[in-house]
């Protein structure tokens, strides 16, 4: 049994929008059991609604193959602000992807060009 090299493919799917934010991670050569430990940071609209979609594929001497995928709701990771777990690959016979997700609150910012006066009176 050969080796793999391994990527995987972040998708954030937004509902309200129909966008995608797309990252890929960086190939892991001649390995079985990867790991990539790298942070990609998305931009949440919707947290209810948005999904994250994780797939692992394979960069072969044939081409790409896909290996499998989970797609989770982004609800316990905005409830608990900060977790990890092990996600079981659809599509794989026994794989499993584990990850930390951390939700994280930006700062609105707020365009001074556009700020006028107020009169109360």
């Amino acid at each position: 049994m050969r080796k793999s090299n391994p990527f995987v493919v972040l998708t954030l799917r937004k509902a309200k929008s129909k966008a995608e934010t797309i990252y890929k991670t960086k190939v892991v050569n001649n390995c079985l059991n990867p790991s990539w430990n790298q942070a990609f940071d998305f931009v949440v609209e919707d947290g209810l609604h948005d999904v994250l979609i994780v797939e692992v594929w394979d960069r072969g001497t044939f081409g790409v193959h896909f290996m499998g995928k989970c797609t989770l709701s982004l609800d316990r990771v905005i409830l608990e602000e900060e977790y990890e777990e092990r996600f079981k690959l659809v599509g794989a016979e026994s794989s499993y992807l584990k990850l930390h997700l951390k939700w994280m609150h930006q700062p609105i910012y707020c365009d001074p060009n556009f700020l006028q006066p107020l009169s109360i009176g």
